[in-house]
């Protein structure tokens, strides 16, 4: 019998530890501390932690910047944080 696995459904923030491990290309503190033939996993981890944490920076900036340049909502539209993109298409009504 197997157990099932419950998940809380209180939206938490990624280990940046793990997000760093699962990340396949090394950045460029990981490759900085191979090339020094920096072999301490704990040292390699942290660079991949620094890494991922800058694409996270990175990506986070894009977006705000794609929001500063996004043409202002037409009037009487609500402001969101979403980047511009095609419209979300309704739910049907089910019969």
């Amino acid at each position: 019998m197997q157990r099932q696995r419950s998940h809380s459904c209180a939206a938490t923030a990624p280990d940046p530890a793990l997000q760093a491990q699962a990340s396949p290309v090394p950045g460029r503190t990981e490759l900085a501390l191979r090339k020094l033939r920096i072999r301490d996993p704990a040292l390699l981890l942290r660079a991949a932690v620094i890494d991922q944490t800058a694409r996270n920076l990175v990506a986070e900036a894009t977006t705000k910047a794609r929001i500063a340049t996004a043409p202002p909502p037409e009037a009487g539209q609500p402001i969101s944080e979403k980047a511009p993109g095609p419209p979300e298409r309704p739910a049907k009504a089910r019969r």
